[in-house]
């Protein structure tokens, strides 16, 4: 009866997944004769395709960002007609017109420094964002500021359409627009922080890449951005204890300024040193500085420089990046002003040294199409008081780093412009040497010190220009620091 049982049960089971499986009629007699043998075969399984990985079909908008720059330039238009009444703005048909028959020639304009030299270039991120947050590659997105400046040159002034600024808007703006939006996206995407902080902190970098991601839903984000690349960040606040700029023919003290107040911050984005980073889209690797003091005479600089195409080098202690480098320097200094856009070979290094020190370098040689400077700003009612011309740029950059408790960080600057586009042409030089220690006194806060000091020759046929004038300020500041590494890699 047990025998008799068991044979119902195991005729039962294989009855009930030949059901449920498909029928293999070819090896129906094999199972039947396993069966009264008292042997159970199981049903043969067909293979499992592997699954295949869901591809992303890759969203950008064309569009959104020409009717975004347009916008802002009508709104800018706008404000300049009917509240300041500038006569720039007073725009017809006619001076439109003009822009294209001749009448009204391309020329150099004569606005202020600070409104040629950071005000366009800031409009010109305005444009290149747009693009970029609507899931425009780098590449793509650099023709946005173009033509943006090209439109607001042709149909939203009176004036002359502007050389100039048809070379530092789109430039400056693609250079440190890919600065804000890269930033914007780190903070945007950071844990820290609670999310409306992270949001706001987003918005106030790239206000209208921002936007777009509010209004689609953070769909369009281009994809070549990495989410966490290697990055050391500070930002601080302290006071410049004194200003004073002389002559240095003569000695004469110029100008002296009291102390005001200082806030500061620094980024190095896509650090050199981590082998599990790759360097392949533009500026996967920049630095960033600023500056500022107040109130009185303010004292302003924002320097940047990116990797636009390049590779790693090095294994083990030593590695780097070298290759092609765009840069966009403003400095406002009230005696020593210049600004000025360009690109050209460049490294940046980290080596491990003995007895828990890190060796940083970085370095570019540019060459650069257009940049201006100041004179002295000393003349009262001169607007265009600073030349512009071509020239050359190099920056070298070096910390020693102290097992995570201290640096010490100098950084060279130097400008040579040729004045040609003036009516009394000539040249100048102008450097700047920033030397001072940053201590880490507990977590991430941070106590620096540093000694700014500038030098401004010039070479002109004209005593607007032909003025030379040294400086030094000394700023003593608190600081946030993102990591307690100071920025060393892999040690």
């Amino acid at each position: 009866m047990r025998a008799c049982a068991l044979a119902v049960l195991l005729f039962a089971t294989l009855a009930s997944a030949q059901d449920e499986a498909a029928p293999l009629s070819s090896d129906a007699p094999v199972a039947q004769s396993a069966l009264d043998a008292g042997v159970v075969l199981l049903p043969a399984l067909e293979p499992v395709a592997p699954v295949q990985p869901a591809v992303i079909e890759r969203r950008y908008n064309l569009l959104l960002p020409i009717l975004e720059a347009e916008a802002l330039h009508f709104t800018l238009a706008a404000a300049n007609n009917l509240l300041s009444r500038e006569a720039f703005a007073q725009v017809s048909w006619d001076s439109t017109v003009a822009h294209f028959d001749g009448r009204v020639p391309w020329t150099f304009d004569v606005d202020s420094f600070v409104i040629n030299q950071f005000g366009h270039p800031y409009q010109g991120t305005l444009a290149f964002t747009a693009a970029r947050s609507s899931g425009i590659s780098f590449w793509w997105a650099c023709i946005y500021p173009f033509m943006a400046s090209l439109t607001w040159e042709l149909f939203f002034e009176v004036d002359g359409p502007s050389f100039n600024d048809q070379i530092t808007t789109p430039l400056g703006g693609i250079y440190l627009g890919e600065v804000l939006h890269r930033t914007s996206l780190l903070v945007l995407r950071g844990k820290e922080a609670p999310k409306w902080l992270r949001v706001l902190g987003a918005f106030l970098l790239e206000p209208v890449g921002q936007l777009n991601r509010w209004m689609l839903d953070e769909r369009l984000d281009a994809e070549d951005v990495q989410d966490f690349p290697p990055t050391f960040a500070m930002v601080g606040g302290g006071v410049a204890v004194g200003s004073a700029f002389r002559d240095p023919n003569t000695f004469e003290i110029i100008r002296v300024l009291a102390p005001q107040g200082n806030v500061n911050g620094r980024m190095t984005y896509g650090m050199p040193g981590d082998p599990s980073f790759r360097y392949t889209t533009p500026f996967s690797h920049f630095d960033v500085d600023f500056n500022i003091t107040f109130p009185g005479p303010t004292v302003s600089s924002v320097f940047t420089r990116g990797l636009l195409a390049g590779k790693q080098f090095g294994s083990g202690k030593t590695r780097g990046l070298w290759g092609l480098f765009g840069q966009y320097d403003f400095a406002e200094a009230s005696l020593l002003r210049v600004s000025s856009v360009g690109f050209g070979i460049g490294t940046s290094f980290q080596t491990v040294l003995p007895a828990n020190f890190t060796f940083q370098l970085a370095g570019v040689l540019s060459a650069v199409p257009l940049s201006s400077a100041g004179s002295l700003g000393l003349q009262e009612g001169v607007v265009r008081d600073y030349h512009t011309g071509p020239g050359g740029q190099a920056v070298a950059e070096a910390r020693l780093i102290w097992n995570d408790r201290a640096w010490l960080r100098v950084a060279a600057r130097t400008w040579f412009i040729a004045g040609l586009y003036i009516d009394a042409p000539g040249w100048e030089s102008i450097s700047y040497l920033t030397v001072g220690p940053l201590v880490r006194l507990w977590g991430p806060m941070a106590v620096g010190a540093d000694v700014v000091m500038a030098l401004r020759r010039a070479k002109f046929d004209d005593d607007l220009f032909d003025r030379s004038v040294t400086g030094a300020t000394v700023r003593v500041t608190l600081n946030w620091i993102s990591e307690e590494s100071l920025g060393a890699v892999g040690r």
